[in-house]
């Protein structure tokens, strides 16, 4: 079992400044979707190491607990973690025997050095108060040669996928804040996101495996054909922009893993 440990500070919201995420976003909580999500991360995972079932699994941000459960059976133990007791709390009603759920801010883990084998961090990056600490808290939970799942929005997407409005993400943060308020979209806008540039800079302690470019060319293989349609134009097309220009694509896919 994990040893938990005093977090060096408080718990703080891991998502924007209320620690109360779902009910902002309902949408987070979707049975359909969160499995369907759960699935393509499983499949890269294993597409990465193989065989799971020895290994330690820590899900950061999981919501309503559709990922790490679904993760759970494929590994010896998943353990949750997310600041937004409402989801929490619908976490554990379905939790299995090697499933567990702590309230903590993915930026003062609440583990030991090395404690884990594998970490998913899906769309975190952006909520947190430090991306920086965020990523340096990942790196020491992990045991040398552990893999992170790592998926990121690019600053630069046309469509910001929370609030769902044209180039929000490009904006100054006044500006953002202000769109979203005429938008009737909420109060403010606390999410920082950052460039394919600033991603790298993020992640430069680790080895970095994209797997982007490889959901592309074969998204079948990744469960991912909900986005990618058999016979579409992006289907056709996607592949050859991520080649010639990744900075452009709206999100990534990478394999984090702590270097030896």
């Amino acid at each position: 079992m994990s040893r938990l440990r005093t977090p060096p500070g408080p718990v703080e919201p891991a998502r924007g400044d209320d620690g109360d995420f779902s009910r902002r976003f309902p949408r987070i909580l979707e049975d359909e979707s969160r499995l369907r999500k759960a699935e393509k991360i499983l499949r890269v995972l294993q597409d990465a190491r193989g065989d799971l079932l020895a290994l330690r699994l820590l899900d950061i941000g999981c919501a309503g607990g559709h990922i790490t459960r679904h993760l759970g059976e494929h590994v010896r133990q998943a353990v949750g973690l997310d600041v937004d007791e409402h989801a929490l709390e619908l976490a554990r009603r379905e939790a299995a025997g090697n499933v567990s759920f702590v309230r903590a801010d993915g930026t003062h883990l609440p583990f030991g050095d090395g404690e884990f084998d594998l970490a998913v961090c899906n769309h975190v990056y952006e909520h947190v108060d430090s991306a920086e600490r965020l990523l340096a808290e990942i790196h020491r939970v992990l045991r040398p040669g552990g893999t992170c799942y790592f998926s990121a929005a690019n600053r630069l997407m046309l469509v910001e996928a929370h609030y769902r409005l044209p180039l929000l993400s490009w904006l100054p943060r006044p500006l953002a804040d202000r769109y979203v308020r005429l938008a009737g979209r909420g109060t403010g806008y606390p999410e920082q996101h950052r460039t394919w540039f600033g991603l790298r800079r993020l992640v430069r302690d680790f080895s970095v495996i994209d797997y982007t470019g490889r959901i592309l060319e074969d998204p079948e293989r990744f469960a991912s054909e909900d986005v990618l349609p058999p016979g579409s134009l992006l289907r056709r097309f996607a592949p050859l922009v991520y080649r010639a220009a990744p900075w452009l694509s709206p999100s990534y896919v990478w394999l984090l893993q702590k270097k030896d």
